[in-house]
């Protein structure tokens, strides 16, 4: 994996607008006590960028990644109590610069819900930009389809300028903002929830 540069952040817990929950404050509370109750894991698996690529179609950067979402721990026993869960991926463009920050040029989101329908024992995946769900029978399935980033469109060409160097970095992570708020405050100080990556970058040409 690439190092990433100093303006790329570290990972962080992910920090953008909650999605709210239909899981009822009973269920929650009673979610809540067994997290409390049960041994802390010694140490979290975060997700990985594997690898990452970009290519230039028709005047637009498309970006391919290569994710790996290890969901154990808290979070698989939070989703399969009705918890639904939002992982998302970043992805960045910035200009290189020698003397100063490097500037970021744009600054995208992809980002998937994840349910478990325990009524018909199914997960669900919603896209929170398109609306798209849909079902897989087991947890596996539906990460199997969220691994696999293709052809995503990120920046019209005619946007960079010519010979100015430009790093694309991705990274992905699951979004703590989006949990219930109850959970959400468990969540924060649980080192078993943070699930997020490191910047995966490269040159942009």
């Amino acid at each position: 994996m690439s190092t990433a540069p100093t303006s790329f952040l570290p990972a962080s817990p992910c920090r953008h607008r909650v999605v709210g929950s239909s899981i009822g404050l009973g269920l929650l509370l009673s979610l809540l006590l067994a997290l409390l109750a049960s041994p802390q894991d010694a140490r979290a698996e975060h997700f990985v960028v594997e690898q990452a690529s970009a290519a230039l179609v028709n005047g637009v950067y498309q970006v391919d990644a290569r994710l790996d979402y290890p969901l154990d721990g808290k979070p698989r026993e939070a989703l399969e109590n009705g918890v639904p869960l939002v992982l998302e991926v970043e992805i960045r463009v910035e200009q290189v610069r020698e003397y100063l920050w490097n500037e970021t040029i744009a600054d995208v989101l992809t980002r998937h819900r994840l349910n478990y329908r325990a009524l018909t024992q199914q997960y669900q995946l919603e896209n929170l930009t398109t609306g798209e769900i849909t079902s897989f029978t087991s947890l596996n399935a539906a990460l199997n389809h969220l691994r696999q980033l293709r052809n995503f469109p990120l920046i019209d060409a005619s946007l960079l300028q010519a010979d100015v160097p430009y790093l694309l970095g991705v990274r992905t992570g699951l979004d703590i903002e989006s949990l219930p708020t109850p959970l959400r405050a468990l969540a924060y100080v649980t080192p078993d929830w943070y699930r997020s990556s490191d910047w995966f970058t490269l040159p942009l040409r």
